[in-house]
């Protein structure tokens, strides 16, 4: 079959996945576009040149691996704008029962559901009804996509999922698929149920479609803060999705100063012109009121000319003027959006106070013995978070003010 035949990709068409990310997360961070009109090209653009390259990562991890979280979810929210309103008009239990699986998956965001799966089974009621009847201990998103691609080829093999998408059938599939060999596990192997009750917190990255022996859960644990080691593991995470911010803002802010210049001549510009037809029907008023001889001159402006050229710069002045409000409220916008990481890295920071208070109080300042092993000494852990909060201080005061 021509599905089995290996053949390789252009020379350029990595090259065009990179550009059309790029230019995705530009548009997005682009403070005069509109995201829920402009996004859609480009996120077509990005899936069509994920499909000529020769990446073999599922599509949803390569893409939160090449845009920052906050972008992303920006992105999604626009690019799948219509179909989250069809959710919310199908009623509240509908709008429930996909964050109840939004949570189950291992997602934050019920938009994210369209990266994973995409829009004909996120919208399906039936998918998500038979999924809230399913289980098992534990299921991510990564492990749902593989058996969604699975139930895919097994349709299908000619189609890729980005074309295609994937339909409430093979989300049914694939969701019995999952069933059957949970029942498997129970079957045969108590302690296969205890080690698939530990994948909950596998990476869905780990996942590659290129096997056809995909294992049935991830094999590579997730980060997590608690797991991390380091005190300042989760705030290096944090810091760096508020730098990501804060480049984006820094932009932002530049082509919002450039366009409310612009704005602001336009506006200035077209008062100067209405005052001139303010002067120019007082002068030709005045001179009827005299009494003047008017030369017959098809060059020279009459009363309605100017009504007419006054009227027009009027409403030339209005847009800009409104034009100027919508970019200080974009202005604002993208601070808030700053600030509210800051506040989310600052809380982060009372948790490693309080972390100190605790470690001040439970221990003497002796070695503490566990299980065999001599740890590390209060002053020294104490040590270590007071040096991590301090460099965390320095950088909010510093580097990372939304005003700086």
């Amino acid at each position: 079959m021509s599905a089995a035949i290996s053949t390789a990709p252009p020379p350029l068409a990595n090259a065009a996945i990179d550009r059309a990310v790029a230019d995705i997360k530009d548009a997005a961070t682009d403070p005069l576009r509109d995201p829920p009109v402009d996004l859609l090209p480009f996120w077509e653009r990005v899936k069509q040149s994920f499909i000529a390259s020769d990446i073999t990562e599922p599509f949803p991890t390569y893409v939160q691996r090449s845009i920052s979280r906050p972008v992303l979810l920006n992105i999604l929210r626009a690019v799948f704008a219509e179909d989250l309103s069809k959710i919310a008009a199908q009623g509240r239990s509908e709008i429930s029962r996909r964050r109840v699986a939004t949570a189950r998956l291992g997602l934050e965001q019920d938009a994210e559901l369209f990266l994973w799966f995409g829009p004909a089974a996120v919208l399906s009621q039936r998918c998500w009804r038979t999924f809230s009847e399913l289980q098992p201990p534990a299921l991510t998103a990564g492990r749902l996509f593989v058996e969604l691609d699975r139930a895919l080829r097994d349709r299908s093999l000619e189609q890729h999922y980005l074309s295609h998408g994937f339909q409430p059938t093979d989300f049914r599939n694939a969701l019995h698929a999952i069933k059957e060999a949970h029942a498997r596990e129970r079957t045969n192997s108590p302690e296969g149920r205890m080690e698939d009750t530990s994948g909950a917190d596998m990476d869905d990255s780990a996942i590659d479609l290129t096997s056809s022996n995909t294992p049935a859960t991830p094999v590579r644990p997730r980060k997590t803060p608690a797991a991390a080691g380091a005190p300042g593991a989760h705030l290096d995470e944090l810091f760096k999705i508020l730098f990501d911010q804060q480049s984006i803002l820094a932009k932002g802010q530049k082509k919002i100063e450039e366009a409310q210049n612009a704005a602001e001549h336009t506006a200035a510009a077209s008062n100067a012109k209405m005052q001139a037809c303010r002067d120019g029907i007082t002068s030709l008023l005045d001179s009827m009121e005299r009494g003047d001889a008017v030369e017959d001159d098809d060059e020279r402006p009459t009363l309605a000319d100017h009504g007419d050229r006054f009227r027009t710069e009027l409403k030339k002045k209005r847009k800009a003027e409104d034009e100027i409000a919508r970019l200080d409220g974009k202005k604002r916008q993208m601070d808030t959006s700053v600030e509210e990481i800051i506040l989310e890295v600052k809380k982060a920071v009372r948790g490693h106070e309080e972390r100190i208070a605790k470690t001040m109080e439970d221990v003497d300042g002796q070695d503490i013995d566990e299980g065999g092993r001599r740890k590390r000494s209060t002053p020294y852990i104490v040590g270590v978070y007071m040096s991590t909060l301090s460099g965390i201080q320095l950088r909010l005061n510093v580097r990372y003010s939304p005003h700086s």
